[in-house]
């Protein structure tokens, strides 16, 4: 996942994926969380917002 990645590369400890979808609405209060179904399972997904390029990656 790309912010267990950022969070090893700044030495900062990941948490878990429920403190990080806390974490992410409390500072982006227009971000619409949604669970779409994808087979038997849902999936979570944040609507309003992107994922920059690495530094250096290529589109």
């Amino acid at each position: 996942m790309v912010w267990r990645e950022w969070a090893e590369d700044n030495n900062v400890k990941p948490g878990t994926k429920q403190i990080f979808g806390r974490n992410l609405l409390s500072v982006i209060p227009q971000l619409t969380l949604t669970r779409p179904r994808e087979g038997e399972t849902r999936i979570r997904t944040y609507t309003g917002i992107t994922l920059r390029p690495a530094n250096g990656a290529s589109d």
